[in-house]
């Protein structure tokens, strides 16, 4: 089954709630991300296509025919898999018992290294994070609206399961020079495996963040 995500109620769950988990989780460490070859694609959050990559696809909306090979590459937008990062660490900078996760880039090649996403984790192992996700340029497209990031721990948190990264960008992309009059999202799945206990020496780790990714103070008293 898809699973869209639904960007508005995430950002209100984000900003809202207890600051405690009810039971204290550790899943602080080191993982290596994997992306599957999947790739949806949505108009105005409508499922316009659903392929793997290499396939030759097309979408029809608003009477015109868009060839997906033109979403993704040098002469449209970058998909999730080309520039999000591959090995990141999770990071809980409140403690185990607080609900914000910072994610952490430890990837040099893409984006920029020890730069940090800030998220939120749940009771059950889930976790959402909101963030223009290191993406510098959206190439024939208007300016990147949002970048999602949504996953769940394993119980042991050795693993990162059901993973799913969108990219949503306003109305506007030139597509093999026609204009896609609608909002253009793109949808990932992938999947982590944990490499080992948190480390960020590898990189100059940027100062943790809250979960709109503003740099933050000392976990907050009860």
């Amino acid at each position: 089954m898809t699973r869209t995500l639904t960007l508005v109620p995430l950002l209100l769950t984000l900003g809202a709630g207890c600051f405690e988990l009810a039971e204290p989780r550790d899943v602080s460490g080191n993982f290596d991300v994997a992306f599957s070859d999947d790739l949806r694609i949505f108009v105005n959050d409508e499922l316009v296509a659903e392929v793997r990559s290499g396939e030759e696809a097309t979408f029809e909306w608003d009477g015109q025919v868009f060839q997906v090979g033109q979403v993704c590459g040098d002469e449209g937008v970058d998909c999730p898999a080309e520039v999000f990062w591959n090995t990141v660490a999770f990071d809980q900078p409140w403690g185990t018992s607080s609900r914000l996760l910072n994610i952490v880039n430890l990837d040099t090649v893409r984006g920029v290294g020890g730069e940090r996403l800030g998220g939120r984790l749940l009771d059950d192992g889930t976790f959402d994070a909101l963030s223009g996700l290191g993406l510098d340029s959206a190439g024939n497209c208007a300016v990147l609206a949002v970048g999602t990031v949504h996953g769940a721990f394993s119980e042991a948190a050795d693993a990162i399961v059901g993973g799913v990264v969108r990219y949503d960008y306003g109305a506007g992309c030139e597509l093999g020079g026609q204009t896609l009059r609608g909002k253009l999202s793109i949808e990932t799945d992938y999947d982590a495996v944990r490499t080992g206990p948190l480390d960020l020496s590898s990189v100059e780790a940027a100062p943790p963040v809250d979960e709109d990714g503003v740099p933050t103070e000392p976990a907050p008293e009860p």
